[in-house]
């Protein structure tokens, strides 16, 4: 997560250079955001699967991924209109083989239209408590810690990536502090959590934020509604894309799962 990774690099930054004018800058200012660090390979960032991914029960994603997005969308659409969608069992079947879709999670990086799946490899292990008193094995404590392995199945060593802004001028000041393994996350005087770090320059990709690329997934999935359910939408559709963990809130402060965006005249439809 990165809120660990940033308690990792303050800690770094206040033993290595104490509080200063930079450390502000760098760690109590929003504006700097640090990213949750996802599996990747060298060259792509790796994402999160969305919850509308979904792949076949039995072959998983050896017979593809769906995204299931359209067909919610259409299918609340359907629901607004009181309309009975026909069919739509057949939409929630493996193209290959017929068998159940299901919901797929896990990490994906490289070409959104046939993406490469990271399975994340993950290990337990139990320790037991120690009496204080006696430093001995404490009756009813046992307890367990999971945590990713630090090699994928081939051997290579499992790559976390993430992207940031950072000022200018304290750029070198984190190089330095990169420049060793740090600690992150619980358990570390047990030896979890090392990890060694790179810094690079990189350019974020525009088109994901770009007219074209809002226009092209309206057109889609308008498309997606007239062959699929016959139906002919009106309006401009857009999909929002969390790339981190949230939590909404009202105009009161209490917990929602009503987003809200500013837009003016916008209505939800999933």
């Amino acid at each position: 997560p990165g809120s660990s990774l940033r308690g990792a690099l303050a800690r770094g930054y206040l033993d290595t250079f104490g509080i200063d004018g930079d450390f502000e800058k760098l760690f109590l200012n929003e504006n700097v955001v640090f990213p949750n660090l996802y599996p990747s390979s060298k060259d792509t960032q790796g994402y999160v699967l969305p919850l509308t991914a979904a792949a076949c029960k039995r072959r998983k994603e050896a017979h593809g991924i769906e995204d299931a997005l359209y067909l919610k969308g259409a299918v609340a659409l359907c629901e607004e209109k009181g309309i009975i969608p026909n069919g739509i069992d057949n939409y929630c079947l493996c193209e290959k083989c017929r068998q159940d879709l299901r919901p797929l999670q896990g990490y994906w990086y490289g070409d959104v239209k046939s993406p490469e799946i990271v399975k994340v490899s993950k290990s337990l292990r139990l320790h037991t408590g120690i009496d204080r008193a006696t430093e001995t094995v404490k009756e009813d404590i046992l307890y367990g810690i999971e945590a990713i392995n630090s090699k994928e199945k081939n051997g290579e060593n499992i790559l976390l990536s993430g992207c940031t802004q950072l000022p200018e001028p304290s750029i070198d000041k984190i190089r330095q502090l990169l420049s060793e393994p740090l600690f992150i996350g619980k358990a570390k005087t047990r030896g979890y959590g090392e990890v060694e770090f790179s810094l690079k320059e990189d350019i974020p990709p525009q088109e994901m934020l770009s007219t074209e690329r809002l226009k092209e997934w309206d057109e889609s999935f308008k498309t997606y509604c007239k062959e699929k359910f016959d139906l002919n939408p009106e309006g401009f559709y857009f999909a929002i894309t969390f790339q981190s963990d949230a939590i909404l809130i009202d105009r009161f402060l209490s917990p929602t799962l009503e987003l809200t965006i500013g837009f003016n005249n916008t209505e939800y439809i999933l």
